[in-house]
């Protein structure tokens, strides 16, 4: 899981959130209890998650770590969700399938998108012209695509407009707090469609689609909860969605290994509401990393703790990065060994805002235990931050194993 967006500060930060816990509400910190799991009155287990946009952009995405794979034939990822939306000014949820790990994947028009070189994107902020519950987190009680977004060589392309055709606005389902829409993704490389119950009901109806041409057939599911500082839509500017039965066909392939850093979580006051918000990143400058609240003078030695290379075929970072340009260079070392560098593709759209990568790392680096992880870059943002310096979040290693 990652948390990502502006944060109201310049950093990556989150304040505290109600979430609802299968029909309990309670105030927390994003430190792990922003996401739980829980059983409600009918014995049903969900995943919630929540958080609050501290009005400005922010997402929180999760990532299954085990591939999809959909090639010569249509696969379908189902999940279910209460997916209520305030539309895009407010809160909605997305599905995202990414040919390579990047975390926090999403689209915020114009011009900033965190992805892989090639990724399938749909959003769910249509809300067919229903009026919105004013100052509640129930949304417009209906729910349908607004987007379905392809992307080649990082670069993005709407296929899909609800406002033509004989059923112009209209291709909605409804939606209900505490009760779940069940949704079918079916996805070929020329081809996507989405289908879509009511709340409460297992009845599907197509909602979506679009002739494709996808540059990959084998990638990542990430579910999106999305905010676009939702107090401009006069909703709550928290939200707490439910999840539940996540799954996809297709060939059960090897899950990595999989090992994080944890998240600094210290405060920083924001102008936002005039409150505090906790930093999810790590300051980086000159090949330094730091703690953003005590500054480059105090350095930090980041590690991944019981990692266990054996047998291991292919090994990589995954992490977001802010400051970072299209043509700078990140540079990232193991364990004190060599520096390894990746340089950003020149055609990555976002301009320092977001960004998020997977990158190689040779298994050979990696020893058993913990494992020692260094970062720098050349970035040069003007007076934002100081020359070779970014902010990095959400740091994963994982290890592919036969």
């Amino acid at each position: 899981m990652s948390r990502l967006g502006f944060g109201c500060a310049y950093h990556f930060a989150f304040a505290e959130t109600p979430i609802n816990l299968c029909g309990v509400w309670k105030t927390v910190p994003p430190n792990g209890a922003d996401s739980q799991f829980c059983v409600n009155e009918n014995n049903e287990p969900r995943w919630t998650e929540a958080f609050d946009d501290n009005a400005d952009f922010n997402y929180l995405s999760a990532r299954v770590r085990q591939p999809f794979d959909f090639q010569g034939r249509t696969g379908t990822v189902q999940w279910e969700a209460d997916a209520r939306t305030s539309g895009l000014h407010g809160w909605w949820t997305e599905t995202w399938i990414s040919a390579d790990p990047v975390p926090g994947v999403n689209l915020h028009d114009p011009d900033q998108l965190v992805t892989s070189k090639e990724a399938l994107g749909i959003s769910f902020d249509l809300n067919c012209g229903a009026p919105l519950v004013k100052g509640a987190t129930a949304g417009s009680g209906f729910v349908g695509v607004s987007r379905i977004l392809v992307v080649h060589d990082y670069k993005f392309t709407h296929t899909y407009d609800p406002f033509v055709g004989p059923e112009a606005n209209k291709r909605c389902v409804k939606t209900e707090q505490n009760a779940m829409n069940l949704f079918h993704l079916k996805v070929s490389q020329n081809r996507v469609e989405v289908w879509a119950s009511d709340a409460g009901s297992k009845e599907l109806k197509r909602i979506a689609e679009a002739d494709v041409n996808l540059g990959f057939t084998r990638g990542y599911v990430h579910l999106s909860h999305v905010h676009y500082n939702a107090q401009k839509a006069e909703v709550t500017t928290f939200q707490s969605y439910q999840w539940a039965r996540v799954a996809f066909d297709g060939p059960q392939l090897q899950v990595p290994r999989a090992y994080e850093i944890a998240d600094p979580l210290t405060r920083v006051h924001t102008n936002c509401f005039n409150r505090d918000a906790y930093r999810i990143a790590y300051g980086v400058t000159d090949d330094v990393v730091y703690d953003i609240g005590t500054g480059i003078g105090t350095p930090l030695r980041l590690k991944f703790t019981h990692v266990d290379p054996a047998n291991g075929v292919a090994a990589r970072l995954n992490f977001n990065t802010t400051y970072v340009a299209p043509g700078d260079t990140l540079r990232y070392r193991v364990n004190g060994k060599s520096w390894h560098t990746y340089q950003v593709p020149a055609s990555y759209v976002t301009y320092y805002v977001r960004q998020g990568f997977s990158v190689p790392v040779p298994v050979s680096d990696l020893v058993a235990g913990d494992n020692t992880v260094e970062f720098g870059t050349n970035s040069n943002p003007g007076q934002i931050v100081p020359p070779n310096s970014m902010q990095i979040a959400n740091i994963d290693l994982e290890i592919e194993v036969p």
